[in-house]
Protein backbone atom coordinates (compact mmCIF):
# COMPACT_ATOMS: atom_id res chain seq x y z
CA UNK A 1 0.00 0.00 0.00
CA UNK A 2 2.87 2.25 1.22
CA UNK A 3 5.04 1.82 -2.49
CA UNK A 4 1.48 2.34 -4.47
CA UNK A 5 0.72 5.54 -2.78
CA UNK A 6 4.41 6.84 -3.52
CA UNK A 7 3.78 6.06 -6.79
CA UNK A 8 0.78 8.03 -7.47
CA UNK A 9 2.71 10.69 -5.56
CA UNK A 10 4.67 10.22 -8.39
CA UNK A 11 2.79 10.09 -11.27
CA UNK A 12 0.51 13.33 -9.59
CA UNK A 13 3.72 15.35 -9.71
CA UNK A 14 4.89 14.33 -13.40
CA UNK A 15 1.24 15.33 -14.70
CA UNK A 16 1.13 18.53 -13.01
CA UNK A 17 4.27 19.42 -14.84
CA UNK A 18 6.82 19.65 -11.73
CA UNK A 19 9.89 21.25 -12.27
CA UNK A 20 12.88 18.59 -12.51
CA UNK A 21 16.50 20.04 -12.39
CA UNK A 22 19.02 20.13 -15.49
CA UNK A 23 16.16 19.29 -17.88
CA UNK A 24 17.25 20.50 -20.88
CA UNK A 25 15.62 22.06 -24.03
CA UNK A 26 16.93 23.19 -27.71
CA UNK A 27 15.99 24.93 -30.44
CA UNK A 28 17.03 25.31 -33.83
CA UNK A 29 16.27 28.61 -35.35
CA UNK A 30 15.46 29.72 -39.38
CA UNK A 31 14.00 32.47 -41.15
CA UNK A 32 11.99 29.46 -43.29
CA UNK A 33 9.92 28.67 -39.89
CA UNK A 34 9.46 32.22 -38.96
CA UNK A 35 6.14 33.44 -39.75
CA UNK A 36 5.02 35.85 -41.91
CA UNK A 37 8.09 35.16 -44.58
CA UNK A 38 10.76 37.35 -43.38
CA UNK A 39 12.83 39.49 -45.85
CA UNK A 40 16.12 38.51 -45.17
CA UNK A 41 19.75 38.40 -46.86
CA UNK A 42 21.61 35.51 -48.56
CA UNK A 43 22.30 33.50 -46.69
CA UNK A 44 19.64 33.69 -44.27
CA UNK A 45 19.65 34.27 -40.72
CA UNK A 46 20.25 31.06 -38.68
CA UNK A 47 20.39 30.31 -35.10
CA UNK A 48 20.35 28.25 -31.75
CA UNK A 49 18.95 28.03 -28.44
CA UNK A 50 19.76 26.07 -25.15
CA UNK A 51 17.47 26.59 -22.19
CA UNK A 52 17.93 24.83 -18.66
CA UNK A 53 15.63 23.96 -16.31
CA UNK A 54 17.72 24.50 -13.00
CA UNK A 55 14.94 23.23 -10.54
CA UNK A 56 15.42 26.30 -8.41
CA UNK A 57 12.22 28.37 -10.15
CA UNK A 58 14.60 29.64 -12.85
CA UNK A 59 15.50 28.75 -16.58
CA UNK A 60 18.66 29.89 -17.87
CA UNK A 61 19.54 30.34 -21.76
CA UNK A 62 22.15 30.79 -24.23
CA UNK A 63 20.78 32.17 -27.25
CA UNK A 64 23.48 32.32 -30.43
CA UNK A 65 22.45 33.91 -34.19
CA UNK A 66 24.55 34.55 -37.41
CA UNK A 67 23.83 36.26 -40.53
CA UNK A 68 20.51 38.61 -39.26
CA UNK A 69 19.43 41.79 -41.19
CA UNK A 70 20.75 44.22 -37.93
CA UNK A 71 23.23 46.47 -39.22
CA UNK A 72 26.68 47.62 -37.62
CA UNK A 73 26.72 50.60 -36.00
CA UNK A 74 26.65 53.67 -38.11
CA UNK A 75 24.95 52.25 -41.05
CA UNK A 76 22.23 53.87 -42.45
CA UNK A 77 19.35 53.05 -42.87
CA UNK A 78 19.95 51.38 -39.11
CA UNK A 79 17.99 48.00 -38.74
CA UNK A 80 18.20 47.07 -34.47
CA UNK A 81 17.32 44.00 -33.05
CA UNK A 82 14.05 44.90 -31.19
CA UNK A 83 13.56 41.52 -29.04
CA UNK A 84 13.91 37.88 -28.44
CA UNK A 85 10.65 35.65 -27.07
CA UNK A 86 9.50 32.62 -26.53
CA UNK A 87 6.09 31.86 -27.57
CA UNK A 88 3.44 29.22 -26.46
CA UNK A 89 2.51 28.32 -29.60
CA UNK A 90 2.88 24.96 -31.86
CA UNK A 91 5.04 24.80 -35.25
CA UNK A 92 3.32 26.57 -37.58
CA UNK A 93 1.05 28.71 -35.57
CA UNK A 94 1.52 33.01 -34.33
CA UNK A 95 0.86 32.74 -30.52
CA UNK A 96 1.54 35.89 -28.30
CA UNK A 97 5.07 36.68 -26.13
CA UNK A 98 4.66 34.41 -23.14
CA UNK A 99 8.51 34.85 -22.48
CA UNK A 100 10.80 38.01 -23.32
CA UNK A 101 14.16 37.28 -23.11
CA UNK A 102 17.58 39.24 -23.52
CA UNK A 103 17.35 41.30 -26.21
CA UNK A 104 20.78 41.09 -28.19
CA UNK A 105 22.82 43.92 -28.64
CA UNK A 106 22.85 45.89 -31.76
CA UNK A 107 26.02 46.44 -34.13
CA UNK A 108 26.47 43.55 -35.45
CA UNK A 109 24.66 40.62 -37.50
CA UNK A 110 25.56 37.91 -35.06
CA UNK A 111 25.13 37.73 -31.34
CA UNK A 112 25.02 35.52 -28.21
CA UNK A 113 23.28 36.25 -25.18
CA UNK A 114 22.63 34.19 -21.89
CA UNK A 115 20.44 35.03 -19.14
CA UNK A 116 17.54 33.53 -16.62
CA UNK A 117 14.23 33.96 -16.67
CA UNK A 118 11.43 32.67 -13.80
CA UNK A 119 8.10 32.54 -13.17
CA UNK A 120 8.50 37.25 -12.71
CA UNK A 121 9.69 37.38 -16.60
CA UNK A 122 6.43 35.51 -17.92
CA UNK A 123 4.14 38.35 -19.47
CA UNK A 124 1.55 36.29 -20.32
CA UNK A 125 -1.26 36.72 -18.40
CA UNK A 126 -2.34 33.71 -16.03
CA UNK A 127 0.68 32.04 -17.74
CA UNK A 128 2.72 29.89 -14.82
CA UNK A 129 6.41 28.22 -15.41
CA UNK A 130 5.23 25.08 -14.86
CA UNK A 131 2.60 25.76 -18.09
CA UNK A 132 5.65 27.35 -19.63
CA UNK A 133 7.86 23.99 -19.08
CA UNK A 134 5.18 21.94 -20.14
CA UNK A 135 4.67 23.66 -23.09
CA UNK A 136 8.54 23.60 -23.84
CA UNK A 137 8.29 19.63 -23.18
CA UNK A 138 5.58 19.14 -25.46
CA UNK A 139 6.47 21.09 -28.47
CA UNK A 140 4.13 23.41 -27.80
CA UNK A 141 6.74 26.46 -27.48
CA UNK A 142 8.67 28.46 -29.79
CA UNK A 143 11.34 31.16 -29.92
CA UNK A 144 12.16 34.21 -32.46
CA UNK A 145 14.66 37.42 -32.44
CA UNK A 146 12.63 40.42 -34.13
CA UNK A 147 14.18 42.83 -36.11
CA UNK A 148 13.01 46.67 -36.57
CA UNK A 149 12.24 48.29 -38.97
CA UNK A 150 12.99 45.24 -41.45
CA UNK A 151 11.04 42.14 -39.75
CA UNK A 152 8.98 43.26 -36.67
CA UNK A 153 7.15 40.02 -36.62
CA UNK A 154 10.96 38.17 -36.65
CA UNK A 155 13.42 37.00 -38.50
CA UNK A 156 14.61 33.63 -37.32
CA UNK A 157 12.40 31.02 -35.39
CA UNK A 158 13.02 28.00 -33.82
CA UNK A 159 10.17 25.55 -31.88
CA UNK A 160 12.00 24.63 -28.35
CA UNK A 161 12.40 20.78 -28.38
CA UNK A 162 13.68 18.83 -25.82
CA UNK A 163 17.11 17.64 -25.09
CA UNK A 164 20.31 19.72 -25.49
CA UNK A 165 21.70 20.16 -29.12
Amino acid sequence: MRQAMMLLCCAALVACGSSSSNETFHANMTAAQELPVPNVNNPPPAGTAVFTNNGDGTVSYTVTGANTTATATGVTPANNYSGMHIHLGASGVIAGVAVPLTTPPNGSNSFTVTGTFSQSTITQAGVTLDQVLTALRNGGAYINVHTSPRNPGGEMRGQIQTGGL
